[in-house]
């Protein structure tokens, strides 16, 4: 990462920070923000620490962050819930919402973090940002008490502390995981087809209970006149059925408007009348309206238009109840029509009871569709079984994978390497793990007082330098936020201070926080916050506002137009 600006439009206020390629350190004293600018870091990307401070979450700051991948150089852009990824050249690469949906899968794309794990509600996805940030941050709030405890969410995991140790250890690499998600699919499918095949074969018994066995064979030639006239008889019935029914829909319809034209006419012949019988009540010339004070004359003239006005409504409203009482009539009649449909009936039913020797034509037509369906329904669960056996064969495939990739040897000699460092860092620190360290590279840390977090920095090097060593994934920028946790007398504070910029895993970068030095040397680049309460700065308001506003207007949409 190279660098970071933070926004609040709320305070007027902002900030901008470069970081060495190396190690930066952050430094002052409590309550200057250092830790709200180094949970920006990863907060950009979505990987919210455990904690936030109501303040700074009040203050909605837009975090923009410039890094690089490899030999590619990007940005991003994280405002309120709202993501976007740009290009070197500033081009928007693409923009999303849904951190475990939208925005994980692509964060995961772009940090080669290839790994597919289960949620406590068994479904299978690709964990959310926090997840690949794990190993390579500790929060001052958590982290030191929980060494896997710096981000929220991480509770959607189930036993997420195994899968993300052997994936980033290597222990088990990519490839294994990929084999892994593709099991998980495999077995997904399989449930899915076989709970489809035992709804099938439900839905089978059911048509088949009570049922004759099929005998009849299906003969045409025995009824080919009989059934050439029974499908003339039926392509007629379709034919009129389907008149009828238009027909009916057209009355129908016809009906509803003349309905809502009655009514409409029924109200407004109530107005009028009302209208009359009140300018026949008043002995003066004029008449005022109540509402917008407009004068009337009130002579015989406009009493004679009222008139004319409600004897016209009565005879619209007469003529809209004569076609109304006609429309019904014909719906009537159709619905009438319908009962010619008995004597077509009666002929096709006649039809199917006409008899070959012991043989009526309805019950061949019976059998045949019965035989049809038990073919239908034989097909189809064949269908079935082969995509089943497919998806077995791919779990199968699958499996054998795995197990070829949980290599015993690559596991000893990882956990070796892990112990060898782990050993040499707890004597640095003036702790001990005893024989949890040769045992795997998750020993329980249960240490109280200023022993904790020395134990935890020793660890988390340990396997910084293991993970440096043999991931098949990313790495990622290494923060420590405030090591000297427990009151650490001075010499620890300086051992610990000293530790943590002498073992940065090589070419890794390291981002410190820490209250002081305590005496260690450093030349290299450092960040003092120096105002109390106030990371954000007035003064840079203007400047980061300018410059982000382009990336901002390329999320919304937008091609122009003001910072919103």
């Amino acid at each position: 990462m190279q660098r970071l600006l933070l926004l609040s439009r709320i305070e007027k206020k902002a900030r901008q920070e470069k970081f060495d390629a190396s190690s930066t350190v952050i430094f002052g004293e409590n309550d200057t923000g250092k830790s709200h600018l180094i949970k920006s870091i990863y907060g950009a990307f979505g990987a919210d620490s455990s904690v936030i401070n109501e303040k700074w979450a009040n203050a909605s700051v837009t975090i923009m962050l410039r890094f690089s991948v490899g030999e590619e150089s990007y940005a991003i852009l994280r405002m309120d819930d709202q993501f976007s990824l740009f290009d070197a050249n500033d081009t928007l690469l693409w923009r999303a919402t849904g951190l475990v949906k939208d925005v994980g899968p692509k964060i995961a794309d772009l940090l080669d973090f290839n790994v597919m794990l289960s949620t406590k509600y068994n479904d299978l996805i690709v964990p959310p940002p926090q997840f690949c940030f794990l190993p390579f941050y500790q929060d001052q709030d958590r982290g030191w008490d929980d060494t896997w405890g710096s981000f929220k969410g991480l509770s959607m995991i189930a036993d997420f502390k195994r899968g993300i140790l052997e994936y980033h250890t290597g222990i088990r690499p990519r490839e294994y995981y990929e084999a892994k998600a593709e099991r998980g699919e495999a077995q997904r499918e399989q449930n899915e087809l076989k709970a489809e095949r035992r709804a099938l074969d439900r839905a089978t018994a059911r048509l088949r209970n009570g049922r004759s066995p099929v005998t009849v064979t299906f003969s045409p030639e025995m009824f080919g006149t009989q059934i050439e006239q029974l499908l003339t008889e039926l392509n007629e019935l379709r034919t009129i059925y389907e008149g009828v029914k238009r027909k009916i829909s057209e009355l129908q319809s016809r009906r509803a408007v003349l309905v809502e034209e009655i009514e409409i006419a029924r109200v407004a012949l109530q107005e009028l009348d009302a209208d009359v019988k009140f300018s026949q009540s008043l002995t003066g010339a004029q008449v005022v309206c109540p509402t917008c004070n407009t004068v009337h004359d009130n002579d015989f003239a406009s009493r004679f238009s009222l008139i004319n006005d409600a004897d016209a409504c009565r005879g619209f409203l007469a003529s809209a109840q004569h076609s109304l009482v006609e429309v019904e009539s014909d719906v009537a009649r159709q619905m009438e029509s319908l009962a010619g449909y008995g004597v077509r009936i009666a002929r096709i039913d006649n039809l199917l009871d006409e008899e070959r020797g012991e043989i009526k034509l309805r019950d061949m037509l019976k059998d045949e569709s019965e035989r049809i369906v038990d073919t239908t329904i034989a097909a189809e669960r064949e269908v079935i079984d082969l995509a089943i056996s497919g998806w077995s064969e791919k779990e199968d495939a699958a499996n054998a994978l795995m197990k070829e990739l949980s290599d015993s040897e690559r596991k000893a000699k990882i956990v070796s390497f892990y112990a060898q460092k782990l050993t040499a860092f707890a004597l640095d620190l003036g702790v001990d793990f005893g024989k949890a360290a040769k045992k795997s590279v998750s020993p329980k840390i249960n240490e109280t007082g200023s022993y904790g977090p020395r134990a935890s920095l020793a660890y988390h090097f340990a396997l910084l330098h293991t993970i440096r060593e043999f991931t098949t994934s990313c790495l990622c920028p290494i923060i420590l936020d405030t090591p000297l946790q427990q009151d650490q007398d001075e010499k620890n504070a300086t051992a610990m201070i000293a530790f943590a910029l002498k073992n940065r895993p090589k070419d890794m970068q390291l981002v410190l926080g820490t209250v002081s030095m305590h005496g260690v040397e450093y030349n290299g680049y450092s960040i003092n916050p120096k105002v109390k309460e106030s990371l954000l700065r007035r003064e840079d308001f203007d400047e980061v506002s300018d410059y982000m506003r382009p990336f901002i207007n390329k999320m919304l949409g937008q091609d122009q137009g003001k910072l919103i």
